[in-house]
């Protein structure tokens, strides 16, 4: 199963509309929230997210909503920002060694 941070969505939202238009948008968000499960993201988690050692509040989001869930990595293209984390972070490509074998 992949989650996604409920703050992320808004920002799938935007990058769809900017780069194609608003049906697409539209249809991208349903497409994740028919493929994935959503992290709620509220001000417990935005307070341990701002107290982290990290200077990018964004990356500390997503590392503190990986830990609040339990989850077992953290699926990036900048890894730059999630170095020594707990889930430790992986770039797209890398995600077939976690997925099962036929």
């Amino acid at each position: 199963m992949g989650y996604i941070p409920a703050s992320a969505m808004t920002d799938l939202f935007y990058i769809a509309r900017r780069s194609k238009d608003i049906p697409t948008a539209f249809s991208c968000i349903d497409r994740v929230l028919a493929a994935l499960e959503i992290l709620p993201v509220d001000a417990a988690l935005l307070r341990v997210a701002r107290a982290s050692s990290g200077n990018d509040f964004e990356d500390n989001v997503q590392i503190a909503c990986a830990k609040a869930a339990a989850l077992d990595i953290i699926i990036t293209r900048d890894t730059a920002g999630f170095t020594r984390t707990i889930p430790p972070a992986i770039t797209p490509p890398d995600i077939v060694k976690y997925l099962p074998q036929p």
